[in-house]
């Protein structure tokens, strides 16, 4: 009973409140990478979802996942300020809002918020921005509306609630294109017709435009090689059992060098197999300690963010 009068206040209001503040129809959180689109979302005649209880509770939770990653930050001795500034875009004054900015490294930066399910995270963490074009979209006009070069694009987990974040550079000719198709819809009167792109399997139109679904295959390229995959899925079981038998065999070998009474350095013969234990020194940053002896802004100071790639092979359940 309790669940339903929350639901159904919600729902109230959603229907009692102000639409958004948006000038000619489009602020900058609605402006996706198509000139199609962008005329869309200005003459207002984009497929509309009613707003009900369920999901106004889900944008007030965004809102309160947000005032507790910057509380979470500020006890973590990181200031997000200028929150909610505004910003006008291009010639057609296109508004906005920010999340926040930053200090990083001694460089200020936007902040931009999002609390997103375990799916969405993991997709942001293989594909970051590219596979989200309104995210991307929002943030470049950001970016160009506060001259900043870079974004701390932060986003904390609704399940687990572990943030993630990644600083993402400033794409002028990205934000310089959207801003032109912006300026001639809205202030020109340019009416531009559906035209494929990159983008078209996100925006939700494809239907409407090619009469199909679109399917994202920018990383998918397909091949044939029988003998190669065969000699893969092969090589693959022999690994699998022969891990299997290294690993119980050389748990069995530890023990029994260590009932034997032997240290570092020493020797066991089993047979023709040889077992020794051996001794490296390591150094490693303990990240943990480095925040407890010179607060959280030491880690930024001396971090380094790099990229590592890996393979995954694996076989295809058919």
């Amino acid at each position: 009973m309790l669940s339903e009068i929350v639901v159904l206040s919600a729902e109230g209001r959603a229907r009692g409140g102000k639409e958004h503040e948006t000038r000619n129809g489009i602020s900058c959180s609605g402006v996706f990478p198509c000139p199609h689109y962008i005329y869309r979302a200005f003459k207002r005649t984009l497929p509309q979802r009613e707003v009900d209880g369920s999901s106004q509770l889900n944008m007030e939770n965004g809102w309160w996942q947000e005032e507790e990653s910057i509380k979470l930050l500020g006890q973590s001795g990181i200031e997000v300020f200028h929150r909610q500034e505004r910003v006008e875009i291009g010639q057609s004054k296109v508004p906005g809002k920010i999340d926040g900015e930053v200090n990083f490294n001694k460089e200020v930066i936007l902040w931009e918020h999002k609390a997103w399910d375990t799916r969405k995270t993991n997709l942001f963490k293989q594909k970051g921005l590219s596979a989200f074009p309104w995210e991307k979209s929002q943030v470049n006009l950001y970016m160009h509306g506060r001259k900043l070069e870079k974004c701390d694009f932060y986003v904390k987990g609704k399940e687990h609630n572990e943030p993630y974040d990644h600083v993402v550079p400033y794409e002028k000719d990205f934000a310089l294109s959207l801003i032109g198709w912006l300026d001639e819809v809205i202030l020109g009167g340019w009416e531009p017709q559906p035209m494929e792109c990159e983008y078209c399997s996100h925006c939700g139109l494809s239907f409407e435009c090619w009469g199909a679904e679109i399917i994202d295959l920018a990383g998918l390229r397909q091949m044939s090689d029988e003998e190669l995959s065969k000699k893969f899925k092969l090589g693959k079981q022999y690994k699998d059992f022969s891990d299997w038998i290294l690993e119980e065999v050389r748990a069995e070998m530890v023990m029994r060098f260590d009932k034997q009474g032997l240290g570092v350095g020493d020797t066991l013969l089993i047979d023709d197999v040889k077992v020794q234990k051996m001794k490296r020194e390591v150094w490693r940053l303990d990240k943990r300690l480095l925040v407890e002896k010179l607060g959280p802004t030491a880690l930024i100071e001396v971090g380094q963010e790099k990229e590592e790639f890996s393979y995954r092979i694996q076989e295809v359940m058919s």
